[in-house]
Formats: structure tokens, C-alpha cells, sequence
């Protein structure tokens, strides 16, 4: 028994951890895939040591570079560099674009998996904050923690800390790099640890605390970065409301974030891309080319606008099937923003008002048959179907939620309100923006409103 205790004592002693805060150091956690050499790809190659292709990477995927090639990744140069993959998006967060964008990637190559190995070009890496020396470039991210990622320990206190959900970013302070401390154990074998900080919270995206990642929870599979997935700057909080709105299961890993733009798609369900989220109907959906590939939105404008089709079904029309509710009032939605637009040659679709931005998106006038049944459009001239008090009540609802502007050409719609007005083309569908930044939008997204 006593030979037991001294054991227990040594062992207590032997894992005693001293760590020392405050220094700084120019090398981050992790690098990113997105570098400017990539430019519009959404995947790259990953090769061995003979420079051949073996495997690619998608983008937004977090590598941890080997030590002795963290100078190259400055370089103006091309390099090759070792990476290991540490978190990797799901792949139908990335795959889904297949069908709309040219994939840049080895033939017959495998996806790379987390805790793999191989050589990535240094112009494809970028740091996860602050300046980029090789090209001035300062891409800011939202890291967000999957909501089953595992609580990990502190390893000083030995306290439990759980991230599921949250925002986390390391501490980058610039002119001096980003935030450590140096832990040593009594067998002074020492690591270094790197600061981060944690936002969340349910209304806004609030500071919850800071804390130290321990080096153990950085590259193996149940360590937490395995469970960071790579948002764009400034979307997490309506991201995350997305991700609260749609289904319970609904994660970070089900959200379709576009690659190359501040974009999230709408999202869809069905062979056909045609079944909206509360009970509204996606009708782009049945053409095989746009399914999936119209439906994207700024993060915000996308949060406020499935917010409005939640309380309009919930609260205003208590769902398309309620019988006290005999009136269609289904909203059919399509083309919103355009995958293929680049910013630089226009949209390959038809519809070019719907560019990059994600602000705008077209919805049919509201029918006077049963819409659950009835999937066709309905022109304003239609006495018999068109329910023009229906379709006002609705784009007078859509206001409360941050649109600035709606555009059709029934002269009773129009003439009603300041903020309609008279567009050409438009006599069987109604075209509403959104202005991502407004306060209405943003207040929709995360406080919600008051649907009456």
C-alpha cells in the first residue's frame, strides 16, 4: 500500500506542468488553403517527392506545415513545402460544386484525409490571420468548432473546456505575432501552446474567454482543430444562425459556403433540389443544370430571408396545409445569386441581374389555388389565380426583414409603395434585394422579428 502511494506521488509530481506566458512568435498554429496561387481553383494537388500528383486538397482546408519549411511559405517563389492535413471540409460542403466549376485537380487522384502527409505549393498556403508577407495580402477567417466536437483539457489546470459551436481565432498581435506560452513538465521536456479566443453565445457573437490550445489537441483526429472548419470573415454569426434555424442535426459541415465568395446556399432537399426549407418550394430546382447552383446568398441576407419563410409559414399562414388556411400561401423562390458570376466576365446564366453579391433573389407572385399543389408561375394578369392582397402582404412582410427593394410589373403592386417599383420582364416573378449591411437585415438574422 505504501509502495502504491509513494507511486501515485511520483506520478503526480512527474506530470507537474510550469508554463510561462507572454512571448510572440511569427509562425502561426496552421495555414489555410486558399493562397493566391490557387486563384479560382477549389481544390489543389497534392504531390509526392517525385513532384507527382497523388492526391488533392480542397480548399479551406487546415495543414499544419513541417517545421523545416515554415520559412518557404514567405518565398515569392514557388516551393514545395510538407504539409499535414489536420481538418478538411465534409465533402458534401465542397464536392456539391462539381457539376458548375471547373475542378483543377489530379485525374483518378484520391481526397486528402486528415492526418495525411504529402507537397503542396507554398502560393496555395496562407496564414489563418494577420499580414502575409509574400503578398500583402490579409485574408481574415472564421474558425467555427462543430457542434460534436469532444471538450479537450488544459494542460496546467487540467480543466475541461468545451468549444462546440463557438467562434475560436488565435490572438495575433500585430508587430509583435501571435500570443504563446511555453509549458514545460518536470522532466523538462517543454511545448508551446497558442493563445486563442472563443466567441459565441446565443444573441450575439459575444466573447466567451481565451484559452490555451494544447499542442496534442492540434494534430490527431480527436484533437479540436480536427473539428474547425474555415468560414469567411465576418459570416459566423448569421452562419451560425443558419446552422440554428434549419434542422437540429443542421451543422457547420451541412452548410454549402461558396469557396471564392462570401456566399451560403439556401438550403434545399429533394432529387431535384426543389424542396425549400419551410415548406417552400425551390422552383429552379427542376432544371438539372441550375439545380443547387442558384440558390446562394450573402450570409446575412440568407439568415433573414429563411427566417421570413419560417414565421410566414408558421406564424402568418400556420403552414400550407392548415386547413383554416385555404388560400395558397406557399412561397416559391429561384434564382438568386449565380456560382458562375467571377466579378470580371459577367454571369454565364441569362438572369445577370442576380451578380456576386448575394443580395437579391426572385420569389412568384402568391396564387389564389392552393400553392402545395400547384408549382407552376402565374402571371399578374391571371384575375382567376393571382392573389395580388396575398402577394402585397407578403412583400410588406418581407420588409420587416430588411428588403429594400422589390420589383414587378402589377402597376396596383408597384404604385403601392415607395420601395416597389416597375421592372421590365418581371410579370410572373417578383425580383427582391436585401442590403447585407443593414441594420434591419443583420437585426432579422440575429434577434429575429415580430411577424405581426
Amino acid at each position: 500500500m505504501l509502495t502504491l502511494f509513494v507511486s501515485l506521488i511520483s506520478m503526480a509530481f512527474a506530470n507537474h506542468v510550469t508554463c510561462v506566458e507572454g512571448s510572440y512568435t511569427h509562425t502561426p498554429p496552421f495555414h489555410v488553403s486558399d493562397g493566391f496561387g490557387m486563384k479560382s481553383k477549389l481544390y489543389e494537388n497534392i504531390k509526392d517527392e517525385n513532384l507527382r500528383n497523388v492526391a488533392y486538397i480542397p480548399k479551406r482546408s487546415i495543414v499544419r506545415v513541417a517545421e523545416g519549411d515554415i520559412d518557404l511559405i514567405e518565398s515569392r517563389k514557388n516551393h514545395y513545402v510538407t504539409i499535414e492535413v489536420i481538418s478538411i471540409p465534409s465533402e458534401g460542403n465542397t464536392d456539391f460544386l462539381n457539376n458548375w466549376w471547373k475542378i483543377e485537380k489530379g485525374k483518378g487522384v484520391p481526397r486528402m484525409q486528415v492526418g495525411q502527409i504529402g507537397l503542396i505549393s507554398n502560393q496555395s498556403l496562407i496564414r489563418p490571420t494577420g499580414k502575409n508577407n509574400r503578398d500583402g495580402d490579409l485574408k481574415e477567417y472564421d474558425f467555427y468548432v462543430k457542434k460534436d466536437a469532444p471538450a479537450f483539457k488544459l494542460l496546467d489546470s487540467n480543466e475541461s473546456v468545451n468549444l462546440a459551436g463557438l467562434r475560436i481565432k488565435p490572438v495575433y498581435v500585430r508587430g509583435q505575432g501571435y500570443e504563446i506560452r511555453t509549458c514545460c513538465d518536470s522532466n523538462k521536456v517543454c511545448s508551446e501552446e497558442y493563445l486563442f479566443s472563443a466567441y459565441g453565445g446565443s444573441k450575439k457573437d459575444r466573447f466567451v474567454r481565451d484559452f490555451y490550445l494544447p499542442e496534442a489537441s492540434c494534430s490527431n483526429e480527436d484533437g479540436i482543430l480536427a473539428h474547425l472548419r474555415v468560414l469567411p470573415k465576418g459570416s459566423a454569426a448569421s452562419l451560425r444562425k443558419m446552422i440554428k434555424l434549419i434542422p437540429e442535426a443542421y451543422d457547420v459541415d451541412d452548410l454549402k459556403v461558396h469557396p471564392s465568395r462570401p456566399l451560403v446556399q439556401i438550403p434545399v432537399q429533394g432529387s431535384r433540389n426543389s424542396i425549400g426549407p419551410f415548406n417552400s418550394h425551390h422552383y429552379r430546382g427542376n432544371e438539372p443544370r441550375r439545380q443547387g447552383g442558384d440558390n446562394y446568398l450573402h450570409p446575412n441576407v440568407a439568415c433573414a430571408f429563411t427566417k421570413a419563410l419560417r414565421d410566414w409559414d408558421q406564424e402568418v399562414c400556420r403552414g400550407s396545409k392548415d386547413p383554416l388556411n385555404p388560400r395558397g400561401c406557399q412561397v416559391q423562390w429561384g434564382d438568386a445569386s449565380d456560382i458562375y458570376f467571377d466579378g470580371r466576365s459577367g454571369s454565364r446564366w441569362p438572369h445577370g441581374s442576380h451578380t456576386s453579391d448575394g443580395n437579391c433573389i426572385d420569389i412568384r407572385p402568391m396564387k389564389k389555388d392552393n400553392a402545395a399543389q400547384k408549382l407552376d408561375s402565374v402571371t399578374y394578369r391571371d384575375s382567376r389565380r393571382y392573389d395580388r392582397e396575398k402577394t402585397l402582404e407578403f412583400l410588406k412582410f418581407l420588409k420587416k426583414y430588411g428588403m429594400r427593394t422589390a420589383g414587378f410589373l402589377d402597376p396596383k403592386v408597384y404604385k403601392s409603395d415607395r420601395q416597389f417599383q416597375r421592372l421590365s420582364g418581371h410579370h410572373a416573378h417578383i425580383h427582391v434585394c436585401f442590403d447585407e449591411e443593414s441594420e434591419e437585415v443583420i437585426n432579422a438574422c440575429v434577434f429575429g422579428v415580430n411577424p405581426f
